[in-house]
């Protein structure tokens, strides 16, 4: 039985130790994951203002056009 019990302390010893790895690996996925979607954040409110300044570069105003067809 105290081989037994041995054994079990062992197999959940190597379970923690590569649930600590993947938790780590993980973690290190998460962070890459936030950088990238502020980094996109970050692009896409440089895109809108853009695109907004040609629009007022073009004189375009969406209130003067007619209503699609299918209206």
């Amino acid at each position: 039985m105290d081989a037994d019990l041995e054994s079990r302390v062992a197999e959940l010893e190597t379970r923690l130790a590569f649930q600590d790895d993947l938790l780590g690996a993980l973690d290190l996925t998460v962070a890459r994951q936030d950088r990238t979607l502020g980094e996109v954040q970050q692009e896409l409110l440089r895109l809108r203002a853009g695109l907004e300044a040609l629009r007022v570069a073009l004189g375009h105003d969406a209130t003067a056009e007619p209503p699609p067809p299918h209206y």
